[in-house]
């Protein structure tokens, strides 16, 4: 399954180490980066300074397969413990935690 995550981070490096940190290493190539059960392409938003979560600094191509759902939860819960605010946007959005929202809040 595909998603879309806006993460408000300019440092795509830090936000690289964040999942490593959690999911292990990845076999990366530039901007791809492919863990086990997700593959993730993280690079700079052309948008960036839109009014709203359109314009986070980072947008990351989430390609998950088999628990789509719980792994996108977990990667946003990842960010909002790390204090970043991440918004997905996917098919699956009704699926997720707070509507695939965190608001970087540790709760």
């Amino acid at each position: 399954m595909y998603c879309k995550l806006f993460i408000n981070c300019d440092d795509r490096e830090k936000i690289l180490t964040i999942l490593k940190n959690r999911f292990g290493n990845c076999h990366s190539l530039r901007n791809d980066h492919s863990f086990g059960e997700f593959d993730i392409h993280i690079i700079a938003n052309k948008e960036q300074g839109a009014d709203s979560f359109l314009g986070y600094p980072a947008i990351a191509d989430l390609e998950i397969n088999g628990r789509y759902a719980e792994l996108t939860d977990e990667i946003l819960h990842i960010m909002r413990i790390n204090n970043i605010h991440t918004v997905a946007a996917c098919d699956y959005e009704d699926e997720l935690k707070h509507n695939g929202s965190c608001k970087g809040e540790l709760v």
